[in-house]
């Protein structure tokens, strides 16, 4: 048995080992193992892309140690139902970024461990895709248009003659 004043390696950062318990893992350093395990549960299921964006967001909320976390075990839940919740109705190419932007919001706001509506609510509007490009119509060809040029000004000339007749009758 080793030492309890001997430090060792847990995560990359150097521990005390307490009394009596030779494995111990502080829990935030668990919490972010089983975080990352569950991100990785369901590979190449369709929401694997919001799989990561939630546990990157997760991570993060683990590392600013907010009030009100969920307990160690209770993580893989959470974050199924957060992929549950904010998953309906999101696709990659239209709503990655926003995820993302919207864990940015949250991280410079909260004190406590947000809701999945917080997220929602933090959201950037949706753009839309780019479009494809717009096919051209077809060009006409070439009219010659001299012709209603000169009709024109004969029915302008006419009217300024019978205005004219009309004033000086």
């Amino acid at each position: 048995m080793e030492p309890h004043n001997i430090q060792r390696h847990v995560g990359g950062f150097l521990r005390p080992n307490p009394p009596g318990n030779a494995s111990y893992v502080p829990r935030s350093i668990q919490a972010l193992q089983i975080v990352s395990k569950w991100q990785y549960a369901q590979i190449g299921g369709d929401n694997l892309w919001l799989r990561m964006e939630i546990c990157i967001g997760f991570k993060q909320f683990l590392c600013m140690r907010l009030g009100n976390t969920p307990a160690v075990e209770m993580l893989p839940f959470t974050a199924e139902s957060w992929v549950e919740t904010i998953g309906e109705g999101m696709t990659e190419q239209l709503d990655r970024e926003r995820i993302k932007s919207g864990f940015k919001q949250l991280y410079r706001t909260i004190k406590w461990w947000p809701q999945p509506a917080e997220l929602l609510n933090a959201l950037p509007r949706r753009t839309p895709p780019p479009s494809s490009p717009k096919v051209k119509a077809a060009e006409e060809p070439d009219i010659d248009t001299s012709a209603d040029g000169e009709r024109l000004q004969e029915i302008l000339d006419l009217l300024n003659e019978k205005e004219r007749k009309v004033n000086h009758g």
